[in-house]
């Protein structure tokens, strides 16, 4: 975990809380019920200062991963014709293919 970071970590089941890192806050429940719950209570919480903070790093880590992808992507091409063939030229064709993006 990086430095400095809060862990919270939500699962339905009591062994895996805390098992890999010490959560400074733990919550034994169904991330897809408990979820929605805590995602508005943060928002009424929330000042306009946090929220526009929470939606710069959103925006920055948005970013970053599109940009990633997009490295990965044409990396997954350029060893499209290699022999044997690469897993990732692999991967991205069959992807391309279920999802009928352009090549």
């Amino acid at each position: 975990m990086p430095p400095g970071i809060t862990l919270i970590h939500l699962d339905v089941d009591p062994w895996e809380i805390g098992k890999n890192y010490p959560p400074e806050v733990a919550i034994l429940g169904d991330p897809k019920a408990t979820l929605p719950e805590l995602t508005a209570t943060l928002r009424e919480r929330m000042s306009a200062g946090a929220k526009g903070a929470a939606r710069d790093r959103l925006k920055t880590a948005s970013e970053a991963i599109a940009k990633e992808r997009d490295a990965l992507r044409a990396k997954a091409r350029a060893l499209a014709g290699a022999v044997p063939v690469q897993a990732l030229a692999l991967l991205e064709r069959s992807a391309r293919c279920s999802l009928r993006m352009p090549s």
